[in-house]
């Protein structure tokens, strides 16, 4: 079953005041959803991320499911 997150990426700007680098970034999930992936971009995105190491450590309680959760609409 395909993974949909949604997530934040925002600039790290006190790493770049602190050692004169360009800024990197802060990477934020902000939702994790057991459903269909509406789109193939959604679906590369969440395989690259976990292809890449990000863990997940989050319990799944923390996303109550509405009934909007289990239905993509089109």
């Amino acid at each position: 079953m395909p993974l949909i997150i949604q997530i934040t990426i925002s600039e790290d700007t006190e790493r770049s005041r602190r050692k004169g680098q360009v800024p990197g970034c802060h990477i934020h999930v902000d939702q994790i959803s057991p459903v269909m992936a509406a789109t193939e971009a959604e679906q590369m995105t969440a395989e690259m991320l976990l292809s890449h190491g990000l863990s997940l450590m989050t319990p799944s309680a923390s996303f109550p499911t509405t009934p909007d959760a289990t239905t993509k609409k089109h």
